[in-house]
């Protein structure tokens, strides 16, 4: 074997890790700037005004830059407006150069498509090198190629790489199937000290020097397109699956389509169309909160979409068309209309059949004090019991139901506990609360303007909590 049949596609099917590198391209003010790109290659976004990004490292060949902006003007159109553009594009009055397809952008040399353009992959300017594939605007090496140095070299055939990165032939060596010989053998050519089948080689084509181009490859001495590819702008794509060629070259399908069989049309993740022309996209009409059920229909107030109709989350209550919390709105405490007030102004979720909660139907109910609907407190503290907080110590191994008034520390509210023994555990406000030591737990949301704090029976009876104030 010579050459590496693989290499025959330098845009094709297969890729392998992606690289990129930066480089800057010169304005006509005379202006350097740096073109962006990315350690995966910066993707295209849409040319209504807007260009792939800047930023990324600098590099040559192959590399593993970081990843450019994407979407950003370059500054260049804003310096130099319309001595910027290549003739395909328009200057527009914001100084941009815009290309007559969506898909593409004006990188000085013409307009192209930076997601699949090897030369300027992910954004104007950054060539993916010798043997190099664009894929989604990320540059990477073709099968049967692998990164040497920054470059994409076929080891089968390249003399200083030959069989293995930096494994150079003599100078009167050839590189014949990975291997150093002193001559090429029948049937191949000499091309650089490259043994190369001139009917099949992608880089040396019917002759010496002439690479295929474009994802073509290599047959009887001349480039083409693979059987079921077409070459669109000089690149070889499956005009029944590409985006940006959907049935026809430069036939793009607008945003979020997906090609199938030559035609543009919603995929099955997002099977419904909103929109007309260039302007429709796809959603999923079960799901979509702006298009619930029918194009345009959006939920409101709280509401969300699901399979097809505005409905109010889980836990939520659908009270006159807005979605409340039942479990701590006043105005609609466990009901729509249950209005908490007087003595009892909170509205706070409660334990069923505990300490004034109903026994059945909604776990919530009008309060004034925290242990309400949840425990009958064996002790309210209104205040520090130390000079650091609110502290319990011993707790002992009974069960304890602490009401907590007044609670008001200089830094986070949180609860510290200690030497908690096995079955021993703590709730906070009705909810399970972990157990932690220094610098404790945080606490949120108060109940009733304070806390209740349950202990469990059982553990050590020399465990302790505290709630400091500082």
């Amino acid at each position: 074997m010579v050459e590496s049949h693989a290499l025959r596609r330098w845009l094709g099917f297969t890729v392998v890790a992606g690289f990129s590198l930066s480089t800057a391209i010169q304005c006509a003010s005379g202006t350097p700037i740096d073109a962006g790109g990315g350690g995966a290659g910066a993707l295209a976004g849409s040319n209504s005004g807007a260009k792939p990004g800047t930023g990324g490292a600098t590099g040559g060949g192959l590399g593993t830059g970081s990843t450019g902006t994407g979407g950003k003007p370059l500054p260049c159109e804003q310096k130099c407006g319309a001595s910027c553009c290549s003739a395909e594009a328009t200057c527009t009055t914001e100084g941009l150069c815009v290309c007559p397809s969506p898909t593409d952008f004006d990188c000085r040399d013409g307009c192209t498509n930076v997601k699949t353009d090897a030369h300027h992959c992910g954004s104007c300017m950054i060539d993916c090198g010798l043997g190099g594939l664009c894929t989604d605007g990320r540059c990477s090496c073709s099968a049967g190629a692998i990164a040497c140095m920054g470059s994409c070299v076929d080891t089968q055939a390249e003399p200083n790489n030959c069989g293995a990165c930096n494994k150079a032939c003599g100078p009167k060596e050839v590189c014949s199937a990975g291997k150093c010989a002193g001559a090429c053998p029948a049937g191949t050519k000499d091309c650089a000290r490259s043994c190369a089948d001139l009917q099949t080689s992608t880089l040396n084509c019917g002759a010496c020097g002439n690479p295929c181009t474009g994802g073509s490859i290599c047959e009887g001495g001349k480039c083409a397109c693979a059987t079921g590819e077409t070459s669109c702008s000089g690149t070889c794509v499956d005009i029944s699956t590409d985006h940006d060629n959907c049935g026809a070259c430069s036939k793009a399908c607008t945003t979020n389509h997906a090609c199938s069989a030559k035609n543009c049309g919603c995929p099955a993740t997002l099977p419904d169309e909103c929109g007309a022309a260039a302007a429709a996209k796809c959603v999923d009409m079960g799901s979509d909160s702006a298009n619930c059920g029918a194009c345009g229909k959006a939920c409101l107030n709280g509401k969300t979409c699901q399979v097809g109709g505005c409905k109010c989350p889980a836990g939520k209550l659908d009270c006159g068309g807005t979605c409340v919390d039942p479990s701590s709105d006043p105005n609609n405490c466990g009901s729509c209309s249950n209005v908490c007030s007087g003595g009892k102004p909170y509205c706070g979720s409660c334990t069923q059949g505990k300490n004034g909660c109903p026994a059945a139907g909604a776990a919530a109910m009008c309060v004034g004090l925290p242990c309400e609907g949840i425990c009958a407190p064996d002790r309210q503290v209104t205040g520090p019991t130390r000079a650091d907080g609110y502290r319990f110590e011993p707790v002992g191994n009974s069960g304890h139901c602490y009401e907590i008034l007044n609670y008001a520390p200089t830094t986070q509210a949180r609860v510290v506990c200690w030497e908690f023994g096995s079955g021993q555990s703590l709730r906070l406000n009705g909810a399970a609360f972990p157990c932690v030591l220094e610098p404790g737990q945080p606490v949120t949301a108060k109940r009733a303007n304070g806390y209740c704090l349950e202990v469990t029976p059982g553990g050590n009876d020399y465990a302790g909590l505290l709630l400091p104030i500082k």
